[in-house]
């Protein structure tokens, strides 16, 4: 309530959620509102209504009214930008909120697309919230009810009538207005600090005199104190793409539109009271209330005039017979009578709760999708542990079997939306979420908003280029900062150390120190205020609504990206459940993709019609082998090292080691694993602390691992419900005090009931207590580890299948790629290169049987062996459209030439980057056999020409006249082409078109070389003990910094033709002239080894191969090919006159001539002396160490 001297309310802010110009955090304003005692407060976002619920909450919890309302722009006739202007809209009522919702859905609903303005993510939807509008002609009749309109000040089309000085416009326009919201519009007066705004201000109040009608003064907020109006600036700039300090750009914004007192307010209008006042009397009217929390269930749309509890029992009933039919439910089983009972007791609390349409809802989609090819997960969360959900083919787990709890998922005794999360296909969970939207039409679906926020390395990075600071140094910083953890989730660290360690002092080169220094402080200053502000806006990954009525009724809306056809709600998934909405989760799992492509390719090489994943035994011997020795690459939930190394401890082999594994391995539980695993072999003794729990507890060996057996033991030991023991489990999990002290009670009042004292079930309670907090869901863990075995099996009995299905999912992931190439490399499966003959878009697997086994029978066994085919799919800038074009063409005949190539294809989509890209990779080496890559990429422009001289029927008659045909020119110009590619440059040119080295590696050219330096593989250092001595030599494959305990440390990944390690050095060791795919030598220790796939070493020393060759050798051989070079070259030798310096012999290659000429020494046998000789030699220097 308002006392009678509260003289000012704010009543326009824009907080960070209108995106452009906003940064202002909603629980900072209500504080500031608070200390300053202010009763009410108005939220005013630039045509959104994205923070509303989050805004209404919070000022509840403050004490403070909210004013909810909306800066709308207004178009007047046409989308141009001078016909717009802005309104401030504020709801009084229900009826004025629901009539605002369907004003700003509106404006972006019925937007041109052609305005809308996207962010680099590809699911990103945001457009500009400055080129929204709604038309002038549908803000009239029912639709202005409960709203209060505020004239906009000098951005409302009467202020610009005024500013222009078209008085007789201005009252034309407010006459509109006036008609429109009678009684309800307001002339808006401000004092922000823009230019002409007493102009403004006169002619505005001469014009609120002559109609008699209320002037009110508001404050443009954006920021909340005067010292963020740099980063008011810094965030409006990202927003727009543009340099703080540029000068042309337009200065929109003042640094007095920060969050004002009441005093500075009164000051600021002294002059006009009554405006003042005003702000009083709007907030008086103002009085919304929402009603939050109540559901709004979706209507299933049943045949009418079924009841829905009638379908609802036909569907449980045929369902129930589908399962028995295909024995996933055995009726001659004496437990049926148990599943009969379970379906009633389901069926009773799903009817009293009301959610019978709800579970027709999702098991209708679902069955959908099931029938129309996309496949669907066996289910997510504890929707598993109902057995309703199982028979409507919800999900695939049969609760009975593994011993899961309905209770854990649905209490009867707390009343709460059921949570049926389902997993999809990755590429085919949009058809599902277009055919739920075309079922229950689009009004009353949409898709959920989500915020993206400034995380610390991002706001880095666009805080710097937006203060011109070189992107070297900012991503240097931002590379220094590690990922956020629980306990840091904001940039805390210490501004000078960041700088001396960004500015190394051990680089005294740097020049402008002082300058770059105090940039970076600005920086950091500005990202540790900005992190965690409102971003942009996203589209939530999996989250859809579904509303009884239109969806408009209870939230905003905006169209997304495309045709519109899908509108996403302007609340996120929170807000949305707060207002009632009810949230079905379609979540893509790309697992389900992969199993999807590994049966198709089965079912094709093996004509295997009938086989589906179904048909997989969860206890097949196989399986257990793959999880036992860790080979658990593309392995659902198994990849990661931690996971490795407690398979090769935990051996599983069975069903219910998988479910206690992906329980257990948590950062909370992990102390768990390892006793599990010591009790599993026999290592340790299981202990029972009442012989009752043994049931409970012995398929865990005495270890409390799931919640299911923490609301058992409360069932059989504390003589609870389960729906009760929910409320214990609830309670132990989130660690109430009170609640844990009431339950405490009650369950040694059951435990006393069966004979046992309070000491004895005191410990029991203890034990609960302390397990519980690590409690896993057993219904979550036991439906994925369905999917562990269905891809074990499949990585078993169908490497090749598998191996090609996940890696035309990685295809555009280069690390994933060369993981899964080596992984076939170790099973003899072959990854085949890249061909425009034979190649797809995505990777394929093929019956590869060598020609020498063909032609002995005895030779050909049952299964032929396997190879995969490189998918064309998988080169760099190779889209879809230019291989779907390539496979097109060659549909007829193969192609034989490059030059058939390029006339069987269209330049428009195979444009000539993608050509060369080709022939890097070795897409032509079986169509041009006899031509080499180098030659193929000299002579494609030519090639290119030629063929499109043909296409336009062009006379080249006299093109070529001393030759009968194009191909005898190629022939000829190719032999004068030099220099040929050596084998390195050919890995290379491989590894710049394919990220990887597909037909060899660049260390083993060297190997022989290496070995006589470095006798030992990075292989051999795996089973050394820790801090042992490690002498070794890789091919960079990456290099970076990071900070470890606030110390600059440089890793590097080096690897070798067999095995990967990782390299920590101090920048001081860092060689200059690091890059990839160089050879280096490292000396050093070998660390704890936190994980198996890959070695770490710290580095003492790190060398150059060339410069410890120099050291090592006797002497050196050079070898140049061209004669007449020899004398450009004699400046860097010297004769032999001191018995340390290196021998040197120069070979002359001339006319297939072979001549020893000289012997020499250098003048400094250094590295950096060959390659100035090669240099001079023009490139044809090759050398030797002969040792």
């Amino acid at each position: 309530m308002y006392k009678s001297t509260q003289r000012y309310v704010h009543l326009r802010m824009h907080s960070e959620y209108s995106v452009l110009d906003g940064t202002i955090r909603l629980n900072e304003a209500l504080e500031c509102a608070k200390a300053n005692k202010q009763g009410a407060l108005a939220l005013t976002d630039l045509n959104n209504l994205f923070g509303v619920v989050k805004f209404y909450k919070l000022s509840r919890i403050q004490g403070i009214k909210p004013i909810v309302g909306c800066n709308i722009s207004v178009k007047h006739g046409s989308s141009e930008s001078k016909n717009k202007s802005n309104i401030i809209l504020l709801a009084t009522n229900v009826q004025g909120y629901r009539n605002l919702c369907k004003i700003v859905s509106m404006a972006w609903v019925n937007h041109s697309i052609n305005s809308y303005s996207f962010l680099d993510e590809p699911n990103i939807v945001q457009r500009e919230p400055s080129s929204i509008a709604i038309e002038r002609t549908c803000l009239k009749g029912d639709l202005t009810r409960g709203l209060i309109a505020l004239s906009g000040a000098i951005y409302g089309n009467i202020g610009q009538a005024i500013m222009d000085g078209d008085k007789h416009n201005a009252r034309t326009l407010l006459n509109g207005w006036l008609s429109d919201f009678s009684g309800n519009f307001y002339v808006e007066i401000q004092r922000s600090g823009q230019q002409s705004e007493e102009r403004y201000i006169d002619g505005a109040v001469e014009l609120a005199s002559i109609y008699r009608i209320p002037v009110v003064a508001t404050h443009p907020i954006q920021f909340l104190k005067p010292t963020d109006f740099q980063m008011h600036e810094v965030r409006a700039c990202i927003a727009e793409n543009k340099i703080l300090l540029n000068r042309q750009k337009a200065k929109k914004y003042t640094y007095e539109q920060y969050f004002k007192s009441k005093r500075e307010m009164c000051s600021l209008f002294k002059d006009i009271p009554s405006a003042l006042e005003n702000t009083v009397h709007i907030a008086k009217r103002c009085n919304l209330s929402l009603n939050l929390g109540d559901i709004k269930l979706p209507v299933f749309p049943k045949p009418k005039g079924i009841p829905i509890k009638k379908l609802f029992v036909a569907s449980v009933v045929i369902g129930l017979k589908c399962k028995i039919q295909k024995k996933r439910i055995r009726i001659k089983s004496t437990s049926f009578v148990h599943y009969l009972n379970r379906i009633v007791f389901e069926f009773e609390v799903i009817l009293r709760m009301g959610f019978l349409g709800y579970f027709l809802i999702v098991s209708d989609f679902v069955c959908w999708a099931k029938n129309n090819g996309v496949p669907v997960g066996p289910g997510r969360g504890s929707g598993s542990g109902s057995l309703i959900a199982f028979i409507l083919s919800i999900t695939d787990v049969n609760p009975i079997q593994y011993g899961l709890l309905f209770e854990r998922f649905l209490n009867p005794e707390r009343i709460a939306m059921p949570d049926l999360d389902i997993d999809f296909c990755q590429a085919g969970r949009n058809r599902v979420i277009s055919y739920v939207m075309e079922l229950y039409g689009s009004r009353l679906v949409s898709q959920i908003t989500t915020f993206g926020t400034f995380a610390t390395r991002a706001a880095i990075r666009d805080i710097g280029r937006t203060l011109g600071i070189h992107h070297t140094i900012t991503d240097n910083i931002a590379k220094l900062i590690p990922q956020p953890t629980e306990q840091q989730q904001k940039l805390n660290y210490n501004v000078l150390k960041l700088e001396t360690i960004v500015l190394n002092p051990d680089r005294p080169e740097e020049a402008s120190r002082s300058l770059v220094g105090s940039s970076v402080r600005r920086l950091i200053s500005l990202a540790v205020r900005m992190d965690g502000l409102a971003r942009n806006v996203a589209v939530h990954a999996g989250g859809v609504l579904i509303a009884p009525v239109s969806i408009s009724m209870f939230c905003p809306l905006y169209s997304q990206e495309g045709d519109c056809a899908m509108l996403v709600s302007q609340f996120d998934k929170d807000d949305a459940e707060t207002v009632g909405l009810v949230k079905f989760d379609f979540l893509g799992l790309t697992t389900l993709t992969a199993l999807n492509n590994t049966a198709k390719h089965i079912k094709a090489l093996h004509k295997l019609k009938a086989w589906s994943l179904e048909d997989i035994c969860m206890e097949d011997i196989g399986s257990y082998k793959i999880l036992q020795k860790a080979d658990t690459i593309a392995i659902f939930q198994f990849e990661s090292s931690g996971m490795k190394r407690i398979l090769r401890t935990a051996k599983p082999d069975c069903f219910e080691d998988i479910i206690a594994l992906i329980a257990l391995f948590r950062p909370g539980p992990m102390h768990l694993m390892f006793s599990y695993c010591k009790r599993k072999h026999g290592m340790e003794s299981s202990h029972y602390l009442n012989r009752r729990l043994v049931p409970i507890l012995k398929e865990t060996y005495g270890i409390i691992i799931y919640q299911e057996q923490v609301m058992q033991i409360a069932r059989v030991i504390g003589r609870y419900t389960l729906a009760k023991a929910d409320l214990l489990r609830r309670a132990i999990s989130k660690k109430q005090p009170l609640a844990m002290e009431h339950h405490r009670l009650n369950f040694q009042k059951g435990a006393r009931s069966i004979g046992l004292t309070n000491a004895e079930s005191k410990v029991i309670f203890e034990l609960m207590e302390k397990f519980a907090c690590y409690g896993f869901n057993k219904s979550h863990a036991t439906a994925y580890a369905i999917l562990v075995i269905q891809t074990a099996w499949l990585k078993a009995h169908y490497p090749a299948e598998f191996i090609a299905s996940n890696l035309s999912l990685s295809m555009h992931e280069v690390n994933r790629t060369i993981k899964l190439y080596k992984d076939s490399s170790n099973r003899n499966i072959m990854l085949l290169k890249p061909d425009v003959n034979k190649s797809f878009y995505q990777f394929k697997p093929i019956e590869n049987v060598p020609i020498k086994a063909c032609l002995k029978i005895d030779s050909i066994h049952k299964t032929k062996p396997k190879a995969i085919q490189y998918g064309l799919g998988a080169i760099k800038d190779t889209g879809k459209l230019a291989v779907q074009e390539l496979i097109k063409a060659r549909e007829a005949k193969p192609f034989t030439s490059l030059l058939d190539f390029c006339l069987r294809t269209n330049r428009r989509t195979l444009s000539k980057k993608t050509i060369e890209l080709l022939i890097r990779a070795g897409a032509f080496d079986s169509s041009c056999c006899s031509i080499r890559r180098c030659v193929l990429i000299r002579l494609l422009v030519a090639t290119i020409r030629y063929s499109e001289r043909i296409k336009a029927s062009v006379d080249i008659s006299g093109l070529y006249p001393n030759s009968g045909s194009f191909e005898i020119s190629l022939d000829r110009a190719m032999r004068k082409i030099r220099p040929i590619w050596s084998e390195r440059r050919i890995l290379f040119e491989e590894k710049k078109a394919l990220g990887l080295y597909q037909t060899g590696h660049p260390f083993k050219l060297f190997k022989r070389d290496i070995r006589k330096l470095v006798p030992n593989s990075i292989s051999y250092y795996r089973t050394g003990s820790i801090g042992s001595h490690v002498f070794l030599c890789g091919v960079v494959t990456s290099y970076f910094h990071k900070l470890i305990n606030n110390k600059l440390v440089a890793v590097i990944l080096l690897e070798d033709d067999e095995e990967q390690c990782s390299v920590y050095l101090n920048t001081s060791i860092l060689p200059n002239d690091v890059k990839l795919d160089k050879l280096i030598i490292v000396r050093g220790h070998l660390l704890v080894p936190k994980d198996y796939d890959r070695i770490n070493i710290t580095a003492v020393r790190t060398y150059s191969l060339t410069s410890e060759c120099l050291k090592q050798c006797r002497f050196v051989t050079t070898v140049c090919n061209i004669e007449s070079t020899i004398a450009k070259a004699s400046s860097f030798f010297i004769k032999t006159t001191y018995s340390s310096g290196k021998s040197i012999f120069i070979q002359i290659a001339h006319k297939l001539k072979t001549i020893v000429v000289l012997e020499h020494s250098l003048g400094l046998y250094c590295e950096s002396t060959l390659r100035a000789l090669n240099k001079v030699l023009n490139g044809c220097l090759k050398i030797k160490y002969i040792y």
